[in-house]
């Protein structure tokens, strides 16, 4: 079987990384997605492992469809029958392009009916009733290639089940896990995130260092798939928490603000991280590294999320005494500021460009001062 991940922009190589680590070989990387062929194991391995991607997918069927007549029996030609269960709840959803066919509703429509047909022509049968498991069916067309895939995971790989208060503009927890496997934080080192709102870095720090599965504690809608074992799941889930650590870290989750450290302190007791992270209330500009060279990483308010461009100013500078502090670490701060670095008044080595939500952001990487 053939299955690929979706990313957010620019996280392909994280994800990438991690499925290397995990033993499963990628077939192709390409815009938003990282294959790879597996059975049942390598994708119950994957779901439950994976710290950074958001959804993973498996791939039935790939083809170019220019008309709906084409899209209609390319996919009535998929034996639909053994994928399916018997009253198996079809939801197809659809996203279109720079195609032919741009309109996603009909072509949920069609691909729905092409779907029933192919199982009645198998089961003879003129009723489907859509009662038992559900089956998420995504088809997506870019320049007239079709590709149709069923969501393995219903629910996105965000959701880990810990955060459930939400500060201004959050970081999703896929995307936090993957600045934290593209700055190499490992554990050996301490973290910090000084600006730590609702403490979804330092808890994913703390979960990448505990080795703490993001995926052990929930469910997967392919577990209750036609011709799947949900065994599989549970000897993947067996194996994700004997390879836990109990080990002693060096997190720190920090904000000026108490009812943000109070957030963050009640979302890591809820992931059973709380007793790893050192929690404090203290202005950034102010905080002191623990330890002469770690990784920090931070995502400040910017744009509209400050009221007035003197709180921008006044914030910069904050920022900017704090990364003189950190000096002898590598520091990361995501911003969507345009002036960052003219703002901190510091050149920064590495940037790279990404979107927390909808907001176009750097990455803005400095050195370590040797």
């Amino acid at each position: 079987m053939r299955f690929f991940v979706t990313t957010p922009f620019s996280m392909e190589k994280p994800v990438k990384n991690q499925l290397l680590r995990l033993g499963i070989e990628v077939d192709n990387v390409t815009e938003g997605r990282v294959y790879f062929n597996g059975e049942q194991e390598q994708l119950a391995a994957a779901c439950i492992n994976i710290r950074c991607g958001d959804r993973i997918f498996r791939e039935i069927a790939s083809f170019d469809a220019f008309t709906f007549d084409e899209l209609f029996d390319n996919v009535n030609k998929i034996n639909w029958a053994d994928i399916i269960g018997l009253g198996g709840k079809i939801n197809v959803s659809a996203k279109c392009v720079r195609s032919k066919l741009m309109s996603p509703s009909d072509v949920q429509r069609i691909t729905k009916m092409a779907i029933i047909k192919s199982i009645q022509r198998k089961i003879k049968k003129d009723k489907l009733p859509e009662i038992n498991e559900e089956y998420p069916i995504e088809v997506h067309i870019n320049k007239d290639k079709v590709t149709v895939a069923l969501d393995c995971c219903g629910v996105s790989l965000h959701k880990r089940g810990y955060r459930v208060k939400n500060a201004v503009a959050p970081l999703r927890e896929t995307f936090a896990a993957g600045l934290l496997e593209i700055a190499g934080y490992r554990a050996e080192k301490p973290f910090c995130d000084n600006f730590c709102g609702s403490g979804t870095l330092a808890i994913e720090a703390a979960m990448i260092g505990l080795n703490i599965a993001p995926g052990a504690n929930r469910n997967f809608a392919c577990e209750k798939f036609k011709s799947f074992d949900a065994r599989v799941f549970d000897s993947a889930r067996s194996k994700a928490k004997s390879e836990e650590k109990d080990i002693l870290l060096n997190v720190t989750a920090s904000d000026i603000s108490p009812e943000m450290v109070d957030m963050a302190r009640f979302h890591a007791r809820r992931a059973g991280v709380e007793n790893h992270i050192n929690f404090k209330v203290c202005p950034a500009g102010k905080s002191i590294p623990k330890g002469d060279n770690g990784i920090l990483i931070i995502n400040p308010p910017y744009g509209e999320r400050l009221e007035d461009r003197a709180s921008m100013i006044t914030l910069s500078k904050e920022i900017g005494q704090m990364l003189e502090n950190y000096s002898s670490w590598n520091r990361f701060v995501l911003s969507g500021y345009k002036n960052f670095e003219k703002a901190v008044g510091k050149r920064a080595q590495k940037t790279r460009r990404f979107y927390n939500g909808n907001i176009e952001c750097n990455l803005y990487h400095f050195f370590e001062k040797k």
